[in-house]
């Protein structure tokens, strides 16, 4: 989902200059995009001076406020110097002025013609009183308007909650840039919502309590709590209705979820006092749900046009859905759903009756303390579980009331402590009693509790209340309400979205998330779960294994075995694929034997998994065992074994597995092609391919891979030319359809669009030939389509890569609204033809034409810089990305100036950019340090890189081969001679490098390390030429570029 524009301010309130600018790092660092300096809080304020400073080391856009008492701030002196400061601070470079209604005209007119293009004033009003009507606030930005303003700030004071509707109104018609606040906590939505409705701009202050206005969120909460920067126009919002509302964790989960599952919506608190008056003022169908807490679930039900007939029977609902085809409130209750069956599964567990018939609730005393609507979902529920049910309430009458509802009995609060009919029954707090603030309240006494066998308390802030500890002291079961919740927002989630609950486990499909890069917040949804089964375990344990974690799948395996949760095939498969990706042989064959005691030797995926393990620990025999034992087979169980018997070398074993095999499918034929390829049977290897070529089955990437490192062995070319061939023949082959079914539509005169151009353009791009790339090129501009951004981005991108970059700049010029891929691919254009200037000078472009720059901006940026040697400007550009335009630094951008740092010999500023990153690098970049290192010679960073390298990535041969040739470029043979050594150990092997060209219509194809080319002698004296001319740049005038001060194995 894109970012919106509204940007977050934080208020800097230090009282000096150095605590101010150490604010505004940390602003910087929470993900603000603007600082609100409040001059008023300075003491010894000196204007050019503090000023100065402070916007010159401002890494942020800066917002500059000089409050006076009389609107709210802590300014009491000379209103001349005051407004002189503030038009110093113009001067000065201020992105942005915040100047009050009441002096607008004056200063407007005062500054006129001296203001900067780039600074914005900020005509400002404050109400703290109240929120007047839409109307009114119309004409006060109307008033705004007249002064000349650039922008329009109106900050008002909510009495009720639905006086934020009025400025909502209002934002999102204005036509101007406007920042529409509503202060104290019921107008914290229009803090949290501003994006959606068009403000410009919303406050967040670096710390919760620290705030220039009440009703502010800290920055934290906007975007790790509400995803602020993902609101949209069409976000659905939704939220709890209370009051209280702060202690509410339904924020932190639904927000969460909507995020990991890709719903656009958003979940806030409503702090409301007339629940009636609140659904009837926020009628749009974009507040589309609610939950609804104390005091408002009996009222509610009135409010709503259907109810459910459960919630009818109760009396209250908890969920309000507005329907989307007609506007109408739909009324449900969970409560009863979330308390009953927490209640339930923890007395079947203590009764050791998980697979028992019936509740076992039934015929148990339970004492509900409370009558509201939480009080009567549990005591309906227990009620229809077949419990008997006394209602204990303050308010006698209501308890009465209730009781006469569900059946029951009722007696006062009051009479609680003495109340002792008979032991073990169960107690269940529906009252608000014990919530934070006032942690210390209970509704009984600790020497009460002896009488209960199982305490449950709707209360989850916190979640281990006083009266659940002392109930624990007491020895009874404890339920908390964080499982009430989990249990009340499964039903929720689908009711908000349509989609699909997350069952009985709170993680919402795990595997996704897992997939989708968000495995922490899967486990941290796994870990707040109350209850979990199997299906929540495997969810997680499926997750670990399929992003390569296996010791973090082994490490909850162990946990889910002690949990006393059943094991089932799942929880196999995924703990053995661990076992199998670390070579464990022990703990695989522990694992076997806990398969058979379990009962699960007859499982399919379970023996695949098997053999799977046991071939990767290279016990073949084992595999076999497992296979023939096996009743049923597929070709997952046949393509296992055949891998375990290649991977150990016994290629016999192996053949005879594949001519017997049912049905030989393309990865059985790679396996043994990678085999003969591996263990040095070139010529089987070539005779292999020669017969899957007359099958059905079609090579592919694992298969040419295995093949070109067949053919680098082998003496004769004209195989690596073949094989070349077939490459080409196999990825060219949807391209050439593509182009040939275009020219097909042009001789039927069939017009084609821009979609079609677009699709060709790419096929050409591919292919790299521009001779049909001319030819397209030719049919848009017949067309009339060589001015379109979409198209004319594809005319850029094909002549960039088809080598004619004067081209891509004539199609970049045609184009009318250049976007930003324009502008992108033009950049990339200029860096793939090492034209770093021309790239630069485009940057300066886009600066100039007001187009933000993205992270793929930066990269083309980097590399261009790195592989020209420009590394002092690459390093202003790096810098840039964040303090200027607010990108942040990803892997790729410092894998970029790692490469460029090191090309330049900086390696111990790369090291140092390496471990200040360490958390977001992939293993890219520390291989571009140690080759680095090997160019410039420096052993001994060089060595530690590697062998860090070895341990933390031993499946990747390029770490051993370049540490290999660092100790070999020092003499250290033996060392060398260990890391080929444990390469080899690995069943690793160095895939030779591979280039073609074509030259009037050949494709002539080289293999490093062959010297089967009749023209060898002659190609490599004009290496050792260029050698030559490379080691002495200043033959180029290049002697002043680090860059080109590089090995004879680097210009190889």
């Amino acid at each position: 989902m894109e970012r919106n524009s509204t940007l977050i301010c934080a208020p800097l309130m230090g009282s000096s200059i150095d605590q101010m600018l150490m604010e505004m790092n940390e602003a910087k660092k929470n993900g603000a995009d603007v600082v609100e300096i409040r001059l008023d809080y300075l003491k010894n304020f000196r204007p050019r001076q503090d000023l100065q400073r402070l916007i010159k080391e401002c890494p942020l856009q800066t917002l500059i406020t000089f409050r006076p008492k009389w609107e709210g701030g802590q300014y009491e002196g000379d209103e001349t110097e005051r407004l002189d400061a503030l038009r110093l601070a113009i001067e000065l470079g201020a992105d942005y002025i915040d100047v009050e209604l009441q002096v607008a005209h004056e200063f407007i007119n005062s500054i006129h013609g001296k203001k900067p293009e780039n600074s914005r004033v900020i005509v400002s009003s404050h109400n703290y009183h109240c929120t007047p009507s839409t109307e009114e606030i119309g004409d006060l930005v109307a008033t705004i308007q007249a002064t000349g303003a650039d922008m329009v700030k109106i900050a008002t004071t909510a009495l009720e909650i639905t006086d934020v509707l009025h400025m909502f109104q209002i934002t999102v018609h204005s036509y101007v840039p406007i920042i529409g606040l509503v202060m104290t906590e019921r107008g914290l939505i229009s803090r949290l919502l501003c994006p959606k409705f068009g403000g410009y701009l919303t406050f967040g202050t670096l710390e919760a309590g620290k705030v220039s206005a009440p009703g502010q969120p800290t920055i934290k909460d906007l975007l790790d709590l509400y995803n602020v920067r993902q609101i949209g126009p069409d976000t659905k919002v939704f939220g709890i209705i209370g009051n209280p509302v702060g202690h509410s964790k339904g924020p932190v989960l639904y927000n969460k979820v909507f995020q990991s599952v890709g719903f656009d919506g958003i979940y806030v608190p409503f702090l409301v006092d007339d629940v009636a008056n609140f659904l009837n003022t926020y009628s749009s169908p974009d507040f589309a749900g609610f939950s609804c807490t104390i005091p408002h679930k009996e009222a509610a039900i009135k409010c709503c046009d259907e109810v459910d007939p459960i919630a009818k029977s109760i009396g209250a609902v908890n969920i309000i859905i507005r329907r989307q085809s007609d506007g109408k409130l739909i009324g449900y209750n969970s409560d009863y759903i979330g308390s009953i069956d927490a209640i339930e599964e923890a007395l079947k567990g203590s009764l050791n009756m998980k697979n028992a018939t019936g509740s076992p609730l039934a015929g148990k005393l339970v004492v509900v303390v409370g009558a509201g609507g939480a009080g009567k979902s549990i005591a309906y529920g227990a009620k229809a579980k077949g419990a008997r049910v006394v209602i204990a309430n303050r308010t006698y009458d209501r308890a009465r009331q209730l009781a006469s509802l569900v059946g029951g009995d009722a007696i006062p609060l009051a009479e609680l402590d003495s109340f002792h009919p008979e032991d073990g029954m169960i107690l269940a707090n529906a009252t608000c009693l014990g919530m934070q603030p006032k942690v210390d309240e209970t509704p009984i006494s600790k020497q009460a509790l002896s009488a209960y066998s199982l305490v449950f308390d709707a209360v989850y802030t916190p979640k281990m209340t006083r009266l659940l500890q002392e109930a624990k002291e007491s020895g009874a079961i404890v339920v908390t309400g964080l499982e009430m919740f989990m249990g009340q927002s499964f039903e929720q989630f689908e009711k908000f979205t349509g989609l699909p609950g997350f069952g009985s486990g709170v993680v919402p499909d795990p595997v996704q998330l897992g997939s989708t890069g968000r495995i922490t917040l899967a486990r941290n949804l796994f870990d707040e779960m109350p209850q979990r089964d199997s299906i929540a375990w495997n969810a997680m344990l499926t997750s670990y294994s399929k992003l390569g974690l296996p010791y973090e799948t082994l490490t909850l395996f162990s946990d889910m075995r002690f949990s006393g949760t059943q094991l089932d095939d799942f929880t196999f498969t995924a703990a053995l694929s661990a076992s199998a990706d670390v070579r464990d042989f022990h703990h695989g064959s522990k694992l076997h034997a806990l398969v058979i005691s379990s009962g699960y030797q007859s499982s399919l995926p379970v023996c695949n998994s098997l053999i799977d393990m046991y071939g990767k620990c290279l016990v073949p025999s084992n595999a076999r065992r497992v296979f023939e034992e096996m009743s049923c087979r597929n070709d997952v169980s046949w393509c296992s074994l055949l891998f375990a018997y290649v991977k150990r070398g016994d290629l016999d074993s192996g053949h005879w597995i594949f001519v017997n095999m049912p049905n030989q499918v393309e990865f059985a034929w790679n396996i043994l092609i990678a085999g003969y390829s591996r263990n040095g049977k070139f010529e089987l290897c070539m005779d292999l391919f020669r017969k899957m070529r007359g099958t059905t089955c079609k090579p592919d990437l694992w298969t040419f891979t295995a093949l070109m490192n067949a053919c680098s062995e082998l003496p004769r070319s004209y195989y690596g030319q073949m094989i070349h061939g077939c490459i080409i023949k196999t990825s060219w082959s949807s391209e050439i359809e593509a182009l040939s079914f275009f020219i097909n539509m042009m001789r039927n005169l069939l017009r084609p669009d821009e979609f079609t151009f677009g699709a060709v353009l790419h096929g050409c791009s591919s292919l790299a030939v521009q001779g049909p790339g001319k030819m397209v090129h030719g049919c848009i501009i017949q067309y009339g389509f060589h001015s379109y951004a979409y198209v004319g981005n594809g005319l850029v991108n094909m002549y960039a890569k088809c080598g004619d970059i004067e081209g891509s700049c004539r199609a970049f010029s045609d184009i009318i609204e250049k976007d930003l891929v324009t502008w992108n691919t033009m950049l990339f254009g200029f860096g793939l033809h090492g034209r770093a200037v021309e790239a630069l000078r485009l940057y300066e472009e886009m600066a100039t034409s007001r187009i933000k720059p993205d992270k793929v901006t930066f990269i083309g940026l980097l590399m261009t810089c790195s592989h020209s040697g420009l590394i002092e400007q690459g390093q202003v550009i790096f810098e840039s990305m964040e303090s200027v335009y607010g990108v942040p630094h990803e892997a790729d951008h410092v894998a970029c100036m790692v490469d460029m740092l090191g090309r330049g010999g900086y390696l111990h500023r790369a090291r140092e950019l390496v471990e200040d990153y360490s958390r977001k690098l992939n293993i890219t970049s520390r291989e571009a340090l140690l080759g680095a290192c090997a160019a410039h010679g420096d052993i001994s960073l060089g060595v530690t890189i590697g062998e860090d390298l070895m341990i933390s990535n031993p499946r990747k041969e390029i770490g051993y081969v370049l540490l290999s040739n660092l100790y070999c470029a020092s003499g250290q043979w033996k060392e060398a001679e260990r890391v080929r050594k444990a390469m080899v150990e690995q069943g690793l092997k160095k895939t030779p490098g591979c280039s073609w060209i074509e030259l009037k219509n050949k494709v002539l194809v080289f293999v490093a390390g062959s010297h089967s080319h009749p023209d060898t002698k002659e190609m490599y004296k004009m290496l050792k030429f260029l050698q030559y001319e490379m080691r002495n740049p200043s033959n180029f005038g290049f002697e002043n570029y680090k860059a080109f001060q590089v090995s004879d194995e680097d210009l190889c």
